[in-house]
């Protein structure tokens, strides 16, 4: 029974069954031999198409300065260097700061609780010795 006082259906059917029973799906198939003649039906039609493509629309020509990639690429990451450069510096050294700062709290109690330690049994060893020396 659910919350509303009635008994769901026995079969309730899954997305994969509604998609089987309506529109038809057509792709092509993913492993096996029909997926090696697709990426190679794929592959043969590249070149083909590579080869009757145009760099540029006729009547537009390219500018005579026009960087290549890897000029465009350098310039580029330049250009973000130079950006986030005096953020990143600043967040970094406020983020080591940080951390350091913690550290050196976290260091520094355990150096007090282990200078208690060591004193605490230097007093409690002369008490002994001298109590031992003390006439009676």
């Amino acid at each position: 029974m659910d919350a509303f006082g009635r008994q769901p259906p026995r079969y309730v059917p899954t997305l994969t069954d509604v998609v089987a029973e309506g529109l038809p799906i057509h792709r092509p198939a993913e492993t096996g031999a029909g997926a090696a003649l697709y990426t190679r039906e794929k592959a043969q039609m590249l070149p083909q198409a590579l080869s009757e493509a145009t760099p540029l629309q006729a009547g537009v020509a390219a500018p005579a300065d026009m960087p290549d990639a890897a000029q465009l690429h350098e310039e580029v990451v330049a250009r973000l260097l130079a950006r986030v450069q005096p953020m990143l510096e600043t967040q970094l050294r406020n983020t080591v700061a940080e951390v350091v700062q913690s550290h050196v709290e976290l260091l520094a109690r355990s150096l007090c609780a282990a200078a208690e330690d060591v004193v605490r049994a230097a007093v409690a060893d002369a008490v002994v010795q001298e109590m031992q020396q003390a006439p009676r």
